[in-house]
């Protein structure tokens, strides 16, 4: 809901991107982008286990429901991450909770074509 722990990620996310990080040092960015990263990978955990939950349930329309809201959510929350160059992180996040697109992305940014054949092998059953 609109208090609820997911709204109040993103809401924290947003203001770390743009009221601190643009002001922040490189030693504070570096912690502001763990902390990130800690808190994107709460949020997008929180997302797999209920849709985990709703596909052991049975209840397919409201799984097909979050499904798409939780990708739409994915690649808006690690894009800004790849906008900022933190490619590690974002890296170790797209695999984690499957962002093939961000993965391409990433791929394109760094000029890594083999680092992409990987993930097409990787990824292509999904």
């Amino acid at each position: 809901g609109v208090g609820g722990v997911r709204t109040v990620i993103t809401r924290q996310h947003e203001l770390i991107l743009r009221a601190t990080y643009p002001h922040a040092d490189a030693e504070l960015r570096g912690m502001l982008s763990e902390q990130l990263v800690a808190l994107l990978d709460s949020l997008l955990s929180s997302y797999v286990a209920q849709l985990t939950s709703l596909r052991r349930a049975g209840q397919q329309e409201r799984y097909v429901t979050l499904e798409n809201e939780y990708t739409q959510k994915r690649s808006e929350l690690l894009a800004p991450l790849l906008e900022l160059g933190q490619h590690q992180w974002v890296a170790a996040l797209a695999e984690k909770y499957c962002d093939f697109d961000i993965l391409v992305q990433l791929c394109e940014r760094t000029d890594n074509q083999s680092r992409l054949q990987q993930y097409m092998v990787k990824f292509a059953d999904q």
